[in-house]
């Protein structure tokens, strides 16, 4: 949604609409934006999974192709995020506007090892904390602007 000098986006969980709302910025749902889905594995903690599906837990941990149960890939999220991103620049993208992105870290970590040109892994070395604000912006190609911002 254009919001002066950004367009801001979010995933259409609650917890990200919630926080678009609490911050006051109007911002399109999209998704593309929507956390991985874990499939069966949706709100077990993970010393659960790692207890009664050890050997997919591991594959899960280093490969980011691997899909639990009636989930999604890494992987796919990311190319999902990616596809999402790409069709931004294809619809007359003003080259200076910022995107904000109010979502999950497992989008934020593939749009970034997309930007960054680096392989995805379950274990991309950046941390994107609660309550934080990344963005990217478009000058001819993609650049990371501020990654895991705290917002208070």
């Amino acid at each position: 949604m254009e919001t002066g000098p950004f367009q801001s986006y979010c995933s259409p969980y609650r917890n990200a609409e919630q926080t678009a709302h609490w911050l006051e910025i109007p911002s399109s749902c999209t998704n593309a934006l929507a956390d991985c889905s874990y499939g069966t594995w949706g709100g077990m903690p993970l010393k659960t999974i790692a207890d009664q599906h050890p050997t997919d837990y591991q594959k899960w941990l280093q490969q980011s192709d691997f899909i639990p149960s009636q989930g999604e890939s890494l992987f796919h999220v990311q190319q999902r995020a990616i596809q999402w991103i790409h069709t931004l620049t294809t619809h007359d993208f003003p080259s200076q506007k910022t995107i904000m992105a109010i979502t999950h870290p497992a989008i934020i970590k593939g749009l970034l090892c997309e930007v960054l040109q680096c392989p995805l892994s379950p274990n991309f070395p950046v941390d994107i904390a609660p309550l934080t604000v990344s963005s990217l912006t478009h000058r001819r190609k993609w650049r990371i602007h501020q990654v895991s911002t705290p917002l208070l």
